[in-house]
């Protein structure tokens, strides 16, 4: 119900219109009262490595993107849900084994056509050490059960991934995000500004 369902499920339009631009429809809304309770569990690969099944919150992810019809979901870790954190190495690219989140890409705007494009542009400045960018590993997904398709597994962008990144642990709390140029995601853009003048 919590995926499904036409009042609360937030992968479907629900009473909201499933033509562009998606007036009303359960898939566009934000925030945590749009956040569903699950339990996400990874059957890796390779016999050798061991997976993880965790209690965790959902919310669809994206722009635009979000109607299409394989959408990209957020995946949360809270008490609420058992655990905080996901404590298993993610990437085999990092060193981190903690996370608070990590996103499963559908491929966004790419969605139709190569479904990598994110993931090979950040991928040729990853190894330089230039910026923090996401690491990816790529995965299919089930969802109940249900094949769900091939989907990038990225880190998600927030102060705990660049304060890993930096190794500026305990330092959230000083970190502004801004998207584009005028889109505070956290803290103020009163830096940014500055820069930018």
């Amino acid at each position: 119900d919590g995926l499904f369902s036409r009042e609360t499920g937030i992968y479907v339009a629900g009473s909201g219109s499933d033509e562009y631009p998606y007036t009303g429809a359960n898939y566009m809304k934000r925030g945590v009262a749009w956040e569903r309770a699950g339990n996400i569990e990874l059957f890796p690969q390779n016999a050798e490595e061991d997976g993880f099944s965790i209690g965790c919150g959902i919310r669809i992810f994206g722009g635009m993107s979000r109607g299409y019809a394989k959408k990209s979901l957020s995946i949360r870790f809270k008490d609420c849900y058992g655990a905080s954190t996901l404590n298993y190495p993610l990437f085999s690219s990092r060193d981190n084994w903690v996370y608070n989140s990590f996103l499963l890409r559908s491929g966004g705007q790419d969605f139709h056509k190569a479904i990598i494009r994110d993931i090979l542009t950040t991928s040729l400045v990853d190894d330089e050490d230039l910026m923090p960018v996401q690491a990816y590993r790529q995965v299919v997904l089930y969802i109940n059960g249900e094949y769900w398709g091939h989907y990038n597994m990225r880190e998600r962008i927030c102060a705990a991934m660049i304060c890993q990144y930096e190794g500026w642990e305990g330092q959230e709390d000083e970190i502004d995000i801004v998207k584009g140029n005028d889109l505070v995601l956290r803290g103020s853009d009163d830096s940014f500004q500055a820069m930018l003048a």
